[in-house]
């Protein structure tokens, strides 16, 4: 019950993003047609409409249509982000964009940090819904470590270069200075490739929550419908003008659970034997906890901690968090084993969810 709804929480930060990534694609629209008589007339919000239907459109299709989707358009994004910094590094030296002030608002450490782990930590929960469909453990692998370096970090990297460069963090005026209309086009319809993911993930995280919950199944395509109507709505009334807000809440409320997830199975090692032996026979466990309510007020308060030192800069706040949390979580639950007189701490149990 406490992971699913975990799992709620995810669905509803995915939503976010999908409203934030949506803003860039109708932004995108509007400014690469703004030059046509009747397409032209269209603003962002009606762009925004369109394409988060579109993107829904995708999503109900399937796993199999977003990877047909991202197989045309990811390898022409990759070379439409290096023509751009080719373009850059040939008038501005790497050593001058290393050096020279940021051309916005400063940011501490701390929340910089924490704005940069929230988005990776979530991205990291969401990677087994579509990792899922690879056929082994080693195609796994390679896809998170590509996807970490070449992606999170070389991509970012010279996102933050051009953002130096052109002086804007606005995606669609950094493109349009280093590549013209076409890198555009191409940088906008990728981000089909990350919002399709956020729309999906969030229909899983609320689809497994209200069963587990609730007993009940929805339809998926229904569930897509619904949450791909509020994304879009998100987009519209412009969610992207609160985005560094967003991800400050995400680098928080998030961190305090991998806490507790790493103590548990490391540390603790609670429900390892399970695990272990159904892995071995390709399966799930037939019966997991049904509450831990030590867990969920660890994360709660994990979550409060995060947030006072945001508001007032102590440390770096989704560190402060995570540690706290997981620090914790082991100091109760070894006081609780020992009160009690056991080994381990064990909570009421119920049948799998599947």
């Amino acid at each position: 019950m406490g992971s699913a709804i975990f799992g709620g929480v995810m669905a509803i930060s995915m939503v976010g993003w999908f409203g934030v990534q949506n803003s860039v694609f109708g932004e995108g629209m509007a400014n690469i047609l703004s030059f046509t008589d009747f397409l032209g007339k269209f603003e962002t919000p009606a762009w925004s409409i369109v394409t988060g239907i579109a993107i829904t459109v995708l999503v109900v299709f399937g796993v199999k249509a977003i990877a047909n989707f991202a197989t045309v358009f990811v390898p022409l994004f990759i070379v439409v982000v290096l023509y751009a910094s080719f373009v850059m590094f040939q008038s501005n030296p790497l050593s001058s964009l290393f050096n020279t002030p940021a051309p916005g608002p400063a940011l501490s450490l701390g929340a910089a940090t924490t704005i940069v782990a929230g988005g990776f930590i979530a991205g990291a929960i969401c990677t087994p819904d579509y990792g899922r469909f690879l056929r082994n453990g080693t195609e796994v692998f390679w896809m998170t470590l590509i996807g970490t370096f070449v992606g999170e970090l070389g991509m970012n990297l010279l996102a933050v270069l051009l953002a130096h460069a052109t002086g804007t963090n606005n995606v669609v005026d950094m493109m349009m200075a280093t590549s013209g209309v076409i890198g555009v086009l191409i940088v906008v319809a990728s981000t089909v490739k990350l919002n399709d993911i956020n729309l999906y993930s969030s229909s899983l995280g609320l689809s497994t929550m209200i069963n587990a919950l609730f007993n009940r199944k929805l339809n998926r395509d229904a569930l897509v419908w619904g949450l791909g109507i509020v994304g879009t709505f998100l987009s519209v009334i412009g969610i992207i003008n609160y985005f560094t807000g967003f991800l400050t809440l995400l680098g928080v409320a998030i961190p305090p659970v991998a806490g507790v997830m790493v103590v548990d199975y490391y540390i603790l090692r609670r429900g390892r034997k399970d695990l272990e032996a159904t892995r071995e026979a390709g399966t799930l466990p037939e019966s997991v906890e049904k509450w831990n309510p030590v867990a969920l007020a660890v994360w709660i308060i994990g979550f409060a901690v995060g947030e006072v030192t945001s508001i007032y800069s102590i440390g770096i706040p989704g560190l402060n968090s995570l540690i706290v949390s997981g620090i914790l979580y082991w100091v109760i639950m070894v006081v609780y084993a020992k009160v009690k007189g056991v080994e381990t701490v064990e909570f009421a149990r119920t049948k799998q969810v599947l």
